[in-house]
């Protein structure tokens, strides 16, 4: 029996606009509100996600990065991917598909900070996902998230 190596994903594999929502925990656990949004294209030898995240505090801090993605080829369930952080520097990356969930796993240049973020698959709008960050052993921070699409280009 044959069987789709990407069954079914939309976000990353296809373009869309996606809202987040979650809760963020900084090094000691402590738990903070997330909002957030992105905006997956495809260009033909690139696709992008460009994404922002806020803590909701009184202070709202916000981040926003621009992920390039090297497009999956046919047949295959892995690709690499980078972005400037503006604190971290520049990331780089890879993303595997395994079954319902999307596994990504990074470095900061020079290795000093680690991180990996999976996405599982609910339905075609909707994802969870589950992210940390490390520099060496230490955490320095984690979070949590839904995921829903509200847009599609074209539709």
């Amino acid at each position: 029996m044959s069987h789709s190596i990407h069954p079914a994903h939309t976000f990353l594999l296809q373009e869309g606009d996606w809202s987040a929502s979650g809760m963020y925990y900084d090094h000691r656990g402590y738990a903070t509100p997330i909002t957030g949004q992105a905006c997956i294209r495809h260009e033909e030898e690139r696709w992008l996600n460009r994404s922002t995240m806020q803590l909701e505090t009184d202070h709202p801090v916000s981040f926003e990065n621009i992920y390039d993605i090297e497009p999956l080829e046919q047949g295959l369930e892995a690709t690499i991917w980078e972005t400037q952080h503006a604190s971290l520097g520049l990331m780089m990356g890879t993303l595997v598909i395994v079954d319902d969930a999307l596994i990504m796993s990074y470095s900061a240049e020079g290795g000093h900070y680690t991180g990996s973020e999976t996405l599982r698959r609910i339905d075609d709008d909707h994802y969870q996902s589950w992210g940390v960050l490390w520099q060496g052993d230490q955490k320095i921070s984690s979070w949590t998230a839904r995921l829903e699409r509200y847009s599609v280009p074209g539709r």
